[in-house]
């Protein structure tokens, strides 16, 4: 298994701000940039749309949700990892039952919003052609 150098995503207490909310899907959206990078089919699926430039994947920060994002998140067990796993459910990361919603997909974070504005991320489905 390869091991990535995203960082830790933080937990957030019960009743947290817009601000922590934002912070914790900004934190994702790092993740899943530095999982974009690290992945060779989300690489070939960008130089299969003919979309392979480094600056591309920098200035939008790309990313690539690929089922690990909860390995980096306190252990479910833990009332940290219930928690901070039931805000992501809360924020549409999660789907009830713990798996990413963009699983497979090319994350594209939304940038650039407005002051007191709540993130996005939209995704594509990666397919894989041999």
């Amino acid at each position: 298994m390869t091991r990535s150098h995203a960082r830790h995503l933080p937990s957030l207490a019960a009743g947290s701000s817009d601000l922590e909310a934002a912070a914790l899907l900004r934190s994702v959206a790092e993740f899943y940039h530095a999982n974009f990078k690290q992945s060779p089919e989300a690489l070939a699926y960008l130089a299969s749309r003919g979309l392979n430039h480094p600056e591309l994947i920098e200035h939008f920060q790309l990313g690539y949700a690929n089922k690990t994002l909860t390995y980096r998140l306190p252990a479910g067990h833990t009332q940290a990892g219930r928690q901070v796993r039931q805000h992501l459910q809360d924020l549409g990361v999660l789907r009830s039952t713990g798996h990413e919603h963009l699983n497979g997909c090319l994350v594209v974070p939304v940038l650039g919003l407005e002051d007191g504005a709540q993130p996005e991320q939209s995704g594509r489905v990666i397919v894989v052609v041999n």
